[in-house]
């Protein structure tokens, strides 16, 4: 997913980080993106979030991944607005989350402590094992 960003980005994608008025073929550009790339992507990763909630570690659902749910959801009416007949804004409001952008620092430094915790608790297992052997 970062690194799809990272391109788009490079690209000139992230049309509505700048402070200039965007064209239709711009946004046209960041629907198509957003429909055929990120939002399947995003998907992906709420979907995994809910269906493996049992192997977190945490009690509660953390932050972070609060945070990436409700980013998609409240994305969801946005781009089933896209598909509507004539549809061909070029305002912000129009093709941004309400929930702000993509949790990105937030949700790598979850992911990151998070393995970085499971491969710790691995290894003292894996020599526990080989203690016991």
């Amino acid at each position: 997913m970062h690194r799809a960003w990272g391109k788009f980005v490079a690209r000139g994608g992230n049309v509505w980080a700048a402070s200039a008025p965007v064209t239709a073929e711009q946004a046209a550009t960041w629907r198509l993106w957003m429909s055929a790339v990120f939002m399947p992507l995003n998907r992906r990763m709420v979907e995994m979030v809910v269906s493996h909630a049992d192997l977190l570690r945490e009690d509660t659902i953390p932050e972070p991944l609060k945070e990436l749910c409700a980013h998609v959801a409240c994305y969801e009416p946005i781009v089933a607005r896209w598909q509507e007949d004539g549809f061909d804004s070029v305002q912000l409001d129009d093709h941004v989350s309400i929930a702000g952008n993509f949790p990105r620092t937030e949700l790598d430094a979850y992911v990151r402590t998070s393995f970085e915790a499971l491969k710790l608790e691995q290894a003292r297992l894996l020599a526990q094992i080989q203690r016991l052997s």
